[in-house]
């Protein structure tokens, strides 16, 4: 089974209380959902959160601003699963306005009680309650 090595963060505005999301639409997915992306060689898990984060949203942080809040491992198929380092990340952003990728079509800054809501896989609201617990 191939193993991909990925990092998911929850990204929030303690200004506006307020947790980012991402939307995903293509024929197979439609969905909400924190950053998440690859680690590439060589990168730690907060090195490829920083850089995801960047380029999924336009948004810049620092390596200071992540708390690392778990691991989980997630089979995908009988070919696949992912092995994430889950991460909170507090924005500190002057507005939460930003520009999101073209692998997303579009984004949603919600409130953290409503957050899990949003989401559809049963992973992503695992981790939801471990960011919850940093607010």
């Amino acid at each position: 089974m191939r193993v991909r090595k990925s990092i998911e963060c929850w990204l929030y505005e303690s200004k506006f209380n307020k947790f980012l999301l991402l939307h995903i639409r293509n024929p197979k997915d439609d969905f909400w959902q924190p950053i998440t992306g690859g680690i590439e060689a060589g990168e730690t898990g907060v090195q490829a959160a920083i850089r995801e984060i960047k380029e999924e949203t336009t948004i810049n942080v620092q390596q200071e601003s992540f708390t690392f809040i778990g691991k989980q491992y997630v089979p995908i198929d009988d070919g696949l699963a992912i092995d994430k380092q889950l991460f909170f990340c507090r924005a500190n952003n002057k507005d939460t306005s930003t520009q999101v990728s073209d692998e997303h079509v579009g984004y949603k800054w919600v409130d953290p009680k409503n957050a899990a809501s949003w989401l559809t896989w049963p992973n992503n609201k695992e981790s939801l309650i471990k960011a919850l617990a940093l607010i």
